[in-house]
């Protein structure tokens, strides 16, 4: 069954076959998301969404690997749209945290998921999750930049300043020209009592968007820390000045 034909049956009871097959719900998504493209008002466009989604979250759930090769299945890339789609409408952080797990399980690679989700997470303030979303996300995309940016967000929330100075190093490497990052890292630095790496950072916010007022900010930061940190030098033991003028 075509999806035109599934779309004259949409409001009649579901055979018994389709309804329990994830080729099934597969056509039946595609029937809603052919009356969305339809639909004139934008409350009916969301609806056929919202249809569309559950049509192939249930079909994820049986499992895509039932629906024959030469047919056509579930498309991450749509399926991840249309969730954020209906999470922006509707505001529903659960609902979508639920179809974008889906879309992660109809692809395990998508990355763009894993960040989203990863998002959702840190609004919810749910921030271990949310790293270990952005974990997967850099495992599979190492070379994107932004994955970093986020899960140095999210350590610093948790108060783990060297795991965010760690992340922050990756992004400034993949964004060298980007000011905010050497900000967020000088203030972890800061926070680590690691006041000269602190003050190289401020400075190159300076150097980099001196009229910002990020570098207003740097500023004031930079007057907060002497010029120079130079380590007071050990002073000698006993054994150490025995040592020494042993040597000598």
């Amino acid at each position: 069954m075509d999806s035109l034909d599934l779309i004259g049956n949409l409001d009649n009871p579901t055979p018994f076959n389709i309804a329990k097959s994830a080729l099934g719900y597969v056509g039946r998504g595609y029937a809603h998301l052919d009356q969305a493209k339809l639909a004139k008002k934008e409350e009916q466009k969301h609806r056929e969404y919202r249809d569309v989604i559950d049509s192939w979250n249930c079909a994820i759930a049986i499992g895509l690997h039932t629906v024959p090769a030469i047919m056509k299945s579930v498309d991450p890339d749509i399926h991840h749209v249309l969730s954020v789609k209906l999470m922006e409408s509707s505001g529903n952080l659960d609902q979508a945290i639920i179809d974008l797990t889906h879309t992660i399980k109809s692809d395990s690679r998508h990355t763009k998921s894993y960040i989203k989700r990863a998002e959702i997470y840190e609004e919810l303030s749910v921030y271990r999750k949310a790293i270990n979303d952005l974990t997967t996300a850099i495992e599979i995309a190492p070379e994107i930049g932004a994955p970093y940016e986020a899960r140095a967000r999210n350590h610093l929330k948790l108060q783990q300043y060297r795991d965010a100075t760690a992340d922050l190093g990756m992004a400034i490497e993949k964004r060298p020209k980007k000011a905010s990052n050497y900000y967020k890292r000088a203030n972890a630095y800061r926070l680590q009592a690691k006041l000269d790496l602190a003050r190289l950072d401020y400075l190159k916010v300076v150097e980099l968007t001196p009229q910002s007022s990020l570098s207003k900010l740097a500023g004031i930061r930079i007057k907060e820390i002497p010029e120079t940190l130079i380590p007071k030098k050990e002073k000698l033991s006993k054994w150490n000045w025995f040592q020494k003028n042993k040597e000598e």
